[in-house]
This record gives structure tokens, sequence and C-alpha cells, in this order.
């Protein structure tokens, strides 16, 4: 207990050891209690006493709970980042549609149907490519890859899951998305997809908002957007 209160981190910790000490014995988490009220009064051991009851609680509601899928916790948490403008026109969306069903049968050609290499893209070539694939596409999103998990080795596993799942977060303030690196801990599981606050909200910046634009330019078209707005945003410096 003395060392335990000692540390810097001393609330967190207590909590944490009196919940160990609950799980081993409710004998034992008494003894510790009252070893509390006597070190430190009444107050401050109900006060822990308080914070192990709901620590507790909330590990059981988390079991309860059906734990969802990274895919899953990605789809809920992209609900908040939305299209402001109309939606794409139909020609648009077409384009944008072939060409990612371009970009997979290039790499499903590099990769398991090389002798297709020069054959047209189109649906009979791309359901023959299909065929070729040892397992079917673990796609996650509308424009992956279109190719199979990986099975090669444990951590060729967990870089594609880092890939489709952790080389990016959300922001739970602003919602923005921020960039991660790769790092050693990425082999081993997959990191949440959240961050309680990205660089701009610890900064104090102001991060626009799908409800901060007025009712009357939402939705607009992109002619409508070009040609309200007064400056052209260059994305590539």
């Amino acid at each position: 207990m003395d060392t335990v209160l000692g540390q810097q981190r001393s609330g967190f910790q207590l909590t944490k050891t009196l919940v160990n000490l609950r799980e081993l014995s409710e004998a034992k988490y008494e003894d510790a209690l009252n070893n509390l009220a006597g070190r430190k009064g009444e107050a401050f051991a109900a006060d822990f006493g308080s914070r192990v009851d709901l620590a507790v609680y909330r590990a059981v509601e988390r079991q309860r709970a059906p734990r969802k899928t990274a895919t899953e916790r990605w789809s809920d948490l992209l609900q908040r980042r939305v299209r402001v403008q109309g939606p794409l026109i139909d020609d648009a969306l077409r384009a944008y549609e072939q060409a990612v069903r371009r970009d997979q049968m290039m790499v499903r050609r590099k990769v398991f149907a090389s002798d297709c290499a020069r054959k047209r893209y189109n649906k009979a070539n791309e359901e023959a490519e299909l065929a070729k694939m040892p397992l079917p596409p673990a796609d996650v999103a509308p424009n992956d890859s279109g190719l199979p998990a990986a099975t090669l080795s444990e951590r060729a596993k967990m870089t594609e899951a880092w890939c489709k799942h952790g080389s990016w977060q959300i922001c739970e303030s602003c919602g923005s998305v921020r960039p991660r690196p790769l790092q050693p801990v990425d082999l081993r599981s997959v990191r949440q997809p959240t961050i309680k606050k990205c660089l701009l909200c610890r900064r104090g910046a102001y991060v626009p908002q799908p409800e901060d634009i007025p009712e009357q330019l939402r939705n607009l078209p992109d002619e409508a957007v070009e040609a309200l707005r007064p400056v052209e945003v260059d994305t590539c410096s």
C-alpha cells in the first residue's frame, strides 16, 4: 500500500490494485479498504470504493456487449464524416467505380493472373481472374484491393490489418482523420481507431464541422460550389 500510494499516478494504480484484490478475494478487498480508511480517512476509502464499483460495473457491461470488429467500429465512426456537397452525379460515380475496378484488376493480374495482363478490362475477364485466386477477396471497403487476406505469416496478417484498420485514427473531439505510422506494437494487435484529442484540438484550432455549414449551402451541386467559392484551394502543395 505504501508503494502504491507513493506513485505519481497513485489514484489510477490504487483503483487497479483494489479491483484486482476484489477479484481475488472479497475479504482481502475489505481489508484493503479498512487499511485505506486507517491511513487516509473514511471519506478517502469510500471514494475509492465507489471507483472500484464503477470499474467493475463497466467491465461487466463490456463483457455483455457484443464485441465489434474493426470494420464495424470504423463504419460507425465514419458516419460522422459526411459529404456536405450534393451526391456525386451518376457519370462521376460510374467513372470512379470503373477506376476502382480497373485498379483491382491490375493488381490481381500482377499477383494471380499474369497471363491476363494484355486482356481488356471487362466483366468476363474479371470473373476469370477471380476464379484464379485461391481465396475470395477480403475487402473491408468498396475501394479495397480486391485480393485475399494475407496468410503467409502472422507478421503479414498484422501488417495488412494495420494497412486497413490501424494506419489512420479519428479524433473523438473534432472528427479529423490523422495518419498513424507503422510501429512494432502494430505487429501484435490492432490499435483503437480513435484518439481523444488530435494535434489540432490540443492546439485549440477551429475544425469546421458539417453542422457549421448553413443549411442553404448544404447539398449543392459541384457547379454551384465552384461558382460560389471565392478562391481555388491548392491541395497539392
